[in-house]
């Protein structure tokens, strides 16, 4: 259970990290970007050493990562929408 939460974190992480650093390069604001790259490779390839090598063996993992990336990406659109 606990890998599985794991894997749905790393995911939502994954895609606000995103989200933020696709803002931070539209205005232009260079150390962030660059700061924000930074964790997105680092997350990236943490995700990889721990669920890549034998994806078929972490097919729950892959799952709770994904519903994790999809609720990362729309909550980021929705933090980032204009009032």
């Amino acid at each position: 259970m606990v890998e599985l939460l794991t894997a749905f974190g790393l995911g939502a992480a994954e895609m606000g990290i995103s989200a933020r650093l696709t803002r931070a390069i539209s205005r232009e604001k260079i150390i962030e970007a660059g700061m924000l790259t930074i964790a997105q490779i680092l997350l990236w390839f943490y995700v990889v050493s721990q669920y890549a090598i034998d994806v078929k063996q972490h097919l729950p993992e892959v799952a709770a990562y994904t519903v994790g990336a999809v609720l990362g990406v729309m909550g980021a659109v929705r933090m980032g929408r204009k009032k």
